[in-house]
Parts: structure tokens; C-alpha cells; sequence
């Protein structure tokens, strides 16, 4: 049986050590040192044989979550993912500890096609609420968790995604995490009797609490360069960039009509001197 130290200079400071020892390192691997006459031997140790079996997994502690609030969820995100416009919005639950029932909140959020900025501290903050859920849509967009949305969901609760929005069926991802670290689930085993199909009604003041940003979507120089080149020099079509903008950069097809519009309204000379180094360096690869 080897020695277990947590820390290395637990390790160091032992007295009688085993012949073999091992160490958990910071990058929450385990290592295995080796001391003999002719040196020392550090090697990352995959496998324990003395150490019991884990595995990873999630274990649900609460009633599963009445299906009906998934319906009210998604019959809210419709609502902002349409013909006219397609921005995110999020919901979250609550789980109340007196009643034992759950709680759906919109909490005011700043919202845009691709971000959402939401102040979720604002209600149900007593000790009685316990945060289980937070649910984003992804509007026409394919349901999917972002970079993003790895960086921000740290809390430990559950995380869920909705998209393609525009579908007969939306798309839906489901997971539990803490500290950036994720466990997807499925999703009939937090809800009870899911149907993301069903279309029903929603609170209708929860649209007070949703402010669409003025700035809509932001046209960057990478984006904008490429597909500036084939309209204005390779003379491609309007509907070959609208395509373009679509499928090679994931544009929803309201933004992709808006970007076709901004190219055909710009004046190139004066992009070529704003973009300057950047244009440049973009003939330089296209020419290669």
C-alpha cells in the first residue's frame, strides 16, 4: 500500500515515508513518487489499484420540475425569436422550501441576438428560494453552450439552452455544473412529462422586465472583410453573401439580410482606409 499526501510538503516533511508515495498534484491528477538510492521518480499515476472506483454523475434531489413551466419557458422565447427580430432571454427557477413547489422568474435583463445581461439577484433572495435552474434561449440558433457561457455559469445549480426556436421542434440542452466544470443530463430526468413542441402562455409583464439593446448586432472588421471582398471585388450576389453570412458564420437570417444591407449601404473607399492594415493583410491571404 503506497502513502497518500494531499500536499507536497506534507510529503517532504514525513518521517519513514513508503517506498512509493502518492501525491495529488494541482492539475487534479494524481502522481506517484519514487525514492531509491540512485534518484527520485515523479510519473503521473492514471490508475490507483488501493483507491475505490468514482464516477462521475448527478444525483437529483428535488421533484422533477412540472413540465408545464417548460412549456410557459418556451412559449416566452418565442415570442423574442421571430420573423421581425431574434434576440436571447432567460428564465430561471426556484425552488421554495416552504410550499415545495417551484417558482419561474424573468428577471429584468438587457437582451440582444447574441448575449444577455441579466440582474438575477433582484427576486426571490431569501433563504426559503433555493436557485436550481437558469434557462437561456438561443433563438434560431442551434442549442448549444457557448464559450461564453462556460466563463459564466460557476454557480452550482442547473443549466439549460434552448434553440432553433424557428423549428417545428426546438432543440434543448441540459446540464448540471460548479466551477466550470459540466455534467450534461437529459432532460426528462430533471422535468416531469417535457414537451418542447407544446405552446402556452406566459406572464405578459414579464416583457417590462426586457430591454432589447440599442446596439443590436455588431458588424466586427474580421467578419465584415471577407464578406466585403466577394460583394465589392468579386462581385458576388447579394443573395450568395446572405448565404454566405448565414452558414459560414452562423448569422441567424434577420442579422445575415442586415449585414447584406450595411455592405451594399457602405462606401468601400472609406472602409478600405478605416479597416487599413487589416484590409490589406486580407488581399495579402487571398492572393497567397
Amino acid at each position: 500500500m503506497p502513502g497518500f499526501f494531499w500536499r507536497l510538503r506534507d510529503f517532504l516533511k514525513a518521517e519513514n515515508r513508503q517506498p512509493n508515495n502518492i501525491i495529488a498534484g494541482q492539475d487534479g491528477k494524481l502522481y506517484e513518487i519514487r525514492d531509491s538510492l540512485i534518484g527520485r521518480l515523479v510519473l503521473h499515476r492514471p490508475l490507483v489499484p488501493s483507491l475505490d472506483v468514482i464516477k462521475e454523475g448527478f444525483d437529483f434531489r428535488l421533484p422533477k420540475i412540472p413540465g408545464e413551466l417548460l412549456t410557459t419557458t418556451i412559449s416566452f422565447f418565442n415570442a423574442y425569436c421571430n420573423s421581425a427580430e431574434q434576440n436571447e432571454v432567460m428564465v430561471q427557477v426556484f425552488y421554495d422550501l416552504q410550499t415545495g413547489q417551484y417558482e419561474l422568474d424573468c428577471p429584468v435583463q438587457s437582451v440582444r441576438w447574441d448575449s444577455i445581461e441579466a440582474d438575477c439577484t433582484q427576486r426571490f433572495n431569501e433563504p426559503r428560494y433555493v436557485q436550481v435552474l437558469h434557462i437561456h434561449s438561443h433563438n434560431a440558433m442551434p442549442a448549444f453552450f457557448s464559450t461564453k457561457d462556460n466563463f459564466d455559469e460557476k454557480a452550482f445549480m442547473l443549466y439549460a439552452v434552448i434553440g432553433g426556436l424557428m423549428n417545428e421542434a426546438p432543440e434543448m440542452k441540459l446540464r448540471v455544473g460548479a466551477r466550470g466544470q459540466f455534467f450534461s443530463l437529459p432532460i426528462d430526468y430533471i422535468f416531469d412529462k417535457p414537451d418542447v413542441t407544446h405552446v402556452g402562455t406566459y406572464p405578459d409583464e414579464w416583457h417590462q422586465r426586457v430591454h432589447k439593446s440599442a446596439s443590436g448586432y455588431e458588424y466586427d472588421i474580421e467578419t465584415m472583410i471577407p464578406l466585403m471582398y466577394k460583394f465589392w471585388v468579386a462581385e458576388a450576389s447579394e443573395q450568395e453573401i446572405f448565404e454566405d453570412a448565414r452558414i459560414n458564420h452562423d448569422f441567424p437570417k434577420v442579422h445575415a439580410a442586415n449585414m447584406v444591407e450595411k455592405i451594399k449601404a457602405t462606401d468601400l473607399d472609406s472602409f478600405i482606409r478605416d479597416c487599413g492594415a487589416a484590409w490589406d493583410a486580407y488581399l495579402q491571404e487571398v492572393l497567397e
